[in-house]
């Protein structure tokens, strides 16, 4: 295939994702409507419920944030120091792997630059 072939085959399937991802946040934002309008507890609970579900399906985290706000719920809890001292460093660990992974992504084109230069070292000319 050419190039121009390529690029509109691209170009589709991008439009297409940005259709899915406007058609999943107005119906994820139709449930949230739904949860502050519910009149009783019971359906308060029930539109959370599907809330918890739809997001799960749809709008997953990944597993690097998991892992941080789990770590995160279980400080929250924690009653020993030495147990706070010991996720407190986890966390810490964790959060500075996140930055480093983001901050070196070679799929984010604005760190092109960084990582370019870090490979092939400083222009001396």
């Amino acid at each position: 295939p050419t190039d121009s072939d390529s690029d509109e085959e691209d170009a589709d399937a991008y439009k297409t994702r940005i259709d899915d991802f406007d058609k999943k946040f107005k119906r994820h934002e139709e449930m949230i409507k739904n949860f502050t309008d519910a009149d009783t507890l019971d359906d308060a609970f029930k539109w959370m419920q599907k809330i918890d579900k739809f997001e799960d399906r749809h709008f997953k985290l990944r597993i690097e944030y998991r892992v941080i706000g789990e770590l995160m719920n279980r400080l929250k809890v924690a009653t020993e120091q030495k147990d706070r001292f010991i996720l407190q460093n986890k966390l810490n660990r964790a959060l500075r792997l996140v930055q480093r992974k983001e901050a070196y992504d070679p799929d984010n084109p604005a760190n092109y630059g960084i990582i370019q230069h870090e490979q092939v070292g400083p222009n001396v000319d």
